[in-house]
């Protein structure tokens, strides 16, 4: 890779994506990644981890068949087994660089962005939660501070979600409101 050290995000965006995309192995992007980070004098930062949720996100939809499909699914279920198949395979590389419930948190907007870039599939938003966090990618924790960042800890969490419109906020939890009731109903 040639890289240019102005924006060292996007260099490693980049490199992230075009991996993701030629299917290459989990230990093969992190080492590409850290390699890169390295030539580049930086280190992977939450910045770089949201965007490697949204190219994981994009490659999942399309293995899945595309927004298309999604939008067609009539499944009630909260886990689907295909969908958490190829998220699974992926745990190892989303477990690397989001170890920091914060840096959960911030990648969940990601997650947000994603749905909301493909007018919300019917619960998909609550499928990938939920599957997320099954898979221990994200900690509950995690999926509080997105729903309501902590003004006071981390407030790039605030930022993250004041980005969105509100009417994009309130759908977005509305879409998640099946796996925020069941998380709500586990800790009874």
């Amino acid at each position: 890779y040639k890289l240019g050290k102005l924006f060292p995000t996007d260099e490693i965006g980049k490199i992230m994506s075009q991996l993701i995309e030629s299917s290459a192995s989990n230990a093969d992007i992190i080492a590409d990644v850290e390699r890169a980070a390295a030539e580049l004098q930086c280190t992977v930062d939450r910045e770089m981890s949201r965007l490697l949720v949204r190219y994981v996100l994009q490659n999942t939809v399309a293995q899945l068949g595309g927004a298309d499909v999604l939008q067609k699914s009539e499944t009630d279920a909260l886990i689907v087994k295909e969908e958490k198949d190829l998220l699974e395979a992926r745990r190892p590389l989303l477990k690397k660089w989001l170890d920091k419930e914060s840096d959960q948190a911030f990648a969940l907007f990601e997650v947000q962005k994603c749905a909301q870039d493909m007018n919300y599939p019917k619960g998909f938003l609550s499928r990938i939660l939920a599957t997320l966090y099954d898979l221990e990618v994200v900690e509950e924790k995690g999926v509080r501070d997105w729903l309501l960042p902590p003004d006071n800890r981390h407030p790039f969490l605030k930022i993250a979600k004041d980005n969105f419109e509100i009417k994009d906020n309130v759908e977005a939890k509305k879409q998640a409101q099946k796996f925020i009731d069941w998380l709500d109903a586990s800790e009874d």
